[in-house]
């Protein structure tokens, strides 16, 4: 190997080094915003929990729905989250009025829960 072979590789691995020096540097940025989102994140669930908990707390009649989505969805979710909630809250079934779409009853029996029938205005 010559001396400017030898110079040739010697640059191009500098060269590499350099090139690679911004890796950590963008690494550590990407994770802080990570972080970020996180906090956010817990934040904005701790303010949903604590909103969640006035509501359940009060003793006025509580209204949830209509469920707008897909019923799959509903199922999945939206009927799990209100079980949940009155387990969790230990609501009484009757102040809480759930406003459905038309044929949401069947998916309804056997959860305890009182269900009513949104106007068409409000679907």
């Amino acid at each position: 190997m010559s001396v400017a072979d030898g110079a040739w590789n010697l640059g191009a691995k500098v060269a590499r080094r350099v090139g690679a020096l911004h890796k950590p540097v963008v690494r550590m940025m990407r994770r802080h915003e990570r972080l970020q989102e996180h906090e956010t994140f817990e934040r904005e669930m701790a303010a949903a929990d604590r909103e969640i908990a006035r509501v359940a707390g009060g003793s006025a009649p509580i209204v949830a729905g209509p469920w707008l989505g897909e019923v799959g969805y509903e199922v999945l979710y939206w009927l799990p989250f209100l079980r949940w909630f009155v387990d969790a809250y230990r609501v009484p079934p009757e102040r809480l009025t759930i406003l459905s779409r038309g044929g949401s009853s069947a998916m309804m029996i056997g959860t305890g829960l009182p269900l009513s029938r949104a106007p068409p205005k409000l679907i």
